[in-house]
């Protein structure tokens, strides 16, 4: 990741966020942080007394007018990044196997009680490819599933509601979903 020529694709920093959880897991990291909470605003006049004119100009442009990496932007709105936490949040209880994925596609999932919440990221490790995924919970017998998407571009309701059905339809019916690069996918099952 570069912060000088940061990937401006929207839905890159809450898949990033994902990608690299993932991999602190793996490796059994046992705390992180995330540096950006929130965006910061430059007052060039403050910087002027301590920065160069230079310095203090390529600071206001990264900071007051790119979009940047906070969770947050610098009038408080939530970000994507926000929703891959949250999504995050949601991955407690018992570790679930995930069998299928590969080396872009990749998935959390718990199950805590009755409850079961999946989260597939395509994070594409060379070639931007997008992913046909057909998802199966044969075990999930009874209740209901609601199938969100973190939708990047959205200024509102930047997590959308995709489906929401009984789990009986599964039966027929499978969850199929496609992830384009850096997409992402929350599944999430209730009794």
């Amino acid at each position: 990741m570069s912060i000088f020529k940061p990937n401006l694709n929207p839905y890159f920093q809450p898949a990033f966020i994902l990608e690299i959880t993932k991999l602190f897991y793996d490796e059994k990291l046992s705390a992180a942080a995330y540096y950006h909470i929130r965006d910061v605003y430059i007052d060039t006049l403050v910087f002027n007394k301590i920065l160069s004119r230079q310095n203090v100009e390529l600071f206001a442009d990264m900071f007051n007018t790119m979009p940047y990496f906070g969770i947050f932007d610098n009038q408080g709105r939530v970000r994507p990044a926000y929703f891959a936490f949250l999504c995050l949040s949601q991955q407690k209880g018992q570790k679930v196997n995930v069998r299928g994925t590969n080396e872009d596609v990749k998935s959390f999932t718990t199950k805590s009680g009755d409850w079961i919440y999946s989260v597939f990221w395509n994070f594409p490790s060379g070639n931007e490819k997008k992913y046909e995924c057909t998802v199966n919970y044969k075990s999930v017998k009874k209740g209901n599933y609601k199938i969100f998407r973190i939708n990047a571009e959205s200024s509102v309701n930047t997590l959308e509601i995709l489906h929401y059905g009984p789990v009986s339809e599964l039966e027929k019916s499978p969850v199929k979903i496609t992830l384009d690069p850096y997409e992402i996918r929350w599944i999430e099952f209730t009794p």
